[in-house]
């Protein structure tokens, strides 16, 4: 491959020395008043210089297209490699939900969160009193509240009652200082990117899932954890 490369690079410098020598051929032409040696040495050179790069580019036909082709190869392995890192493993869902039923919540939660390698996570429950729908914190993944603390929206209040009103997923990618912090042994720090996903049980809301990170969520994960938060709500 290096003599390849070798071989059009030679191509190219062979081609700029071949303009320069017509260059000064047209200089010499206009500001002359007769054709002196020189000028006829230029346009030797530059037929001469203009032919060799043509046949080194017309005798190298295939290296050139060897090398589109590896590099298309290379784009399209790069983005097969980024997918699967982006993509979250729903049998790995299914498998935390079936072997954890009876704290299937926290289970699925804590899946999703550690294939994102997201900062935190939430999940919500959907209760109705008196006529009104609310959702409560049902389970947290690197939440820091106070034990007796209660964390809970109205459908409407907030952004994740705005989630659970509207039946829609929300993805924000500047979330505003002091949203939400994570505390680890390094200090506390915001993250940046908070994707809010419903949770859905034969079309209607039971929960919403959110999920914070430090970089941003693709499509591709956003996707999956819609499907994952569709699994499960079908265990709560």
């Amino acid at each position: 491959m290096k003599q390849t490369l070798d071989v059009h690079r030679a191509s190219l410098i062979i081609g700029v020395a071949a303009f320069l020598c017509f260059g000064w051929l047209a200089f010499t032409l206009v500001s002359a008043d007769t054709v002196a040696a020189t000028t006829w040495i230029s346009f030797f050179c530059s037929i001469l210089l203009g032919g060799v790069s043509l046949y080194l580019t017309l005798a190298n036909p295939r290296e050139i297209l060897v090398i589109r082709e590896k590099t298309i190869q290379e784009t399209e392995a790069a983005v097969q490699t980024e997918n699967k890192q982006n993509a979250i493993d729903l049998q790995g869902i299914k498998q935390a939900l079936q072997n954890n039923k009876n704290e299937a919540a926290q289970a699925g939660l804590k899946a999703v969160c550690k294939q994102l390698d997201a900062g935190q996570g939430a999940l919500y429950k959907v209760y109705t009193e008196n006529d009104i729908h609310f959702v409560k914190l049902l389970s947290g993944y690197a939440l820091a509240i106070g034990e007796n603390q209660t964390i809970q929206y109205t459908f409407g209040e907030g952004l994740i009652g705005q989630a659970a009103a509207e039946n829609k997923s929300l993805y924000i990618d500047e979330v505003p200082e002091g949203y939400m912090k994570v505390v680890s042994g390094l200090g506390m720090a915001s993250p940046r990117y908070l994707y809010i996903s419903p949770i859905k049980k034969n079309d209607k809301v039971e929960g919403v899932l959110e999920i914070s990170t430090f970089k941003k969520i693709t499509e591709t994960q956003r996707k999956f954890i819609d499907e994952a938060a569709g699994l499960i709500g079908q265990n709560l």
